[in-house]
């Protein structure tokens, strides 16, 4: 995820994940339940606080990490991409001999140490992906505790369940907390997708109960992550838009720039002062094209076109599970008919979800930060 919220996601979700998108509701708005949330959900009221009480502190530990961590690398690529092109760029402009003052060199000389810190900082970050790391914990925080509230051992009558899953999902949460940076390839490797439980069936699920389960799943789960998902597609989409067709068009500026110098050295040498109109020309050729770097540098780091196609698909794929479990409770069918095929949908988003978030860290980790 995704960003914060799942993804990145990313995100936060954020991406990859990404934390900062532009939600009307809380950030952790999926994974805090006020008074008012267990008022409403009255069902679901003891499995929700006993999620919050066990996942919460991990999930905000990881969560707050991660938008920093993700804030860190942020700046530091965009810091090598600006600075690392003025310092070529004033590199450039001392060959014309236009400026008698020593300010020029300077310039560069600050730019290329900016660059060249930045760049071993963000390459250190990139071989240790702190915030990778700690999105992926928040994510697992999240999928344990959406997981918990459709596991099938829950909704039966045997009340001695509850002892066993609690203490099953505190085992869960310490695993969490002894991931290491270095256990990130070696998950996605062997990520396998779950299999369906066991006994849903033979779920003991009351009409309200079963409304209130889909109800909270579709408010906290689906249409929140449609939200996150349907924004960062926006703004992504927008970005590389302004962005993708820069770098031909500076290559284009720079070619004109050329072929107007090749002109002016051809048919206007003798025209008097033409000779700084054909160095500014050449500085411009070789200018353009250093500019165009940079800019390539930032999309090949953040990777918007991919980014923005994929939460598209991710928001239209929810899209159809959401109208789906619309329908679902709609039928005039007995709750018995009703709770095995609404159990077995959210089970199926559940693990849309978890692939996705997969998806978004092999994407992240792959990304050439500085290429």
């Amino acid at each position: 995820m995704s960003g914060k919220a799942v993804s990145h996601t990313q995100s936060s979700k954020t991406a990859p994940s990404d934390a900062n998108h532009p939600l009307q509701k809380p950030a952790d708005y999926d994974m805090v339940d006020s008074e008012k949330d267990l008022a409403h959900f009255q069902p679901l009221r003891d499995i929700l606080t006993s999620c919050h009480k066990i996942l919460f502190r991990r999930y905000q530990k990881s969560d707050k990490a991660a938008m920093r961590h993700q804030k860190h690398h942020k700046y530091l690529t965009i810091i090598a991409a600006v600075c690392g092109a003025i310092a070529v760029l004033f590199a450039i402009v001392q060959l014309s001999r236009f400026f008698l003052f020593p300010w020029p060199v300077w310039v560069e000389a600050l730019a290329a140490l900016i660059t060249f810190v930045a760049v071993i900082l963000g390459l250190e970050q990139s071989r240790h992906p702190h915030w990778l790391l700690e999105r992926h914990k928040a994510e697992r925080c999240r999928f344990l505790k959406f997981r918990a509230i459709i596991d099938p051992a829950l909704w039966t009558e045997d009340t001695s369940v509850r002892v066993h899953w609690e203490q099953h999902l505190q085992n869960k949460v310490n695993e969490i907390k002894r991931l290491t940076r270095h256990s990130l390839h070696e998950l996605l490797e062997r990520h396998e997708v779950s299999d369906i439980p066991h006994g849903l069936s033979q779920c003991v699920i009351k009409e309200d109960e079963l409304k209130a389960l889909v109800d909270y799943f579709k408010e906290k789960r689906i249409c929140y992550q449609m939200d996150y998902f349907d924004n960062r597609a926006k703004s992504r989409k927008k970005i590389n838009a302004y962005t993708q067709k820069l770098p031909p068009l500076l290559f284009f500026l720079s070619i004109v720039a050329v072929f107007s110098h090749f002109v002016i050295d051809i048919f206007f040498k003798s025209v008097h002062g033409i000779h700084s109109v054909g160095v500014i020309l050449i500085v411009l050729a070789a200018s353009f094209p250093v500019i165009g770097a940079g800019i390539r540098t930032l999309r090949s780091a953040h990777e918007f076109a991919r980014l923005a196609s994929l939460f598209r698909a991710k928001y239209n794929a929810l899209k159809r599970i959401d109208d789906a479990l619309d329908e679902m409770m709609k039928k005039n069918a007995a709750v018995e008919n009703k709770t095995e095929q609404v159990l077995h949908t959210l089970w199926q988003c559940e693990q849309f979800l978890e692939d996705e978030h997969y998806e978004w860290l092999r994407l992240m980790l792959e990304a050439e930060w500085y290429g």
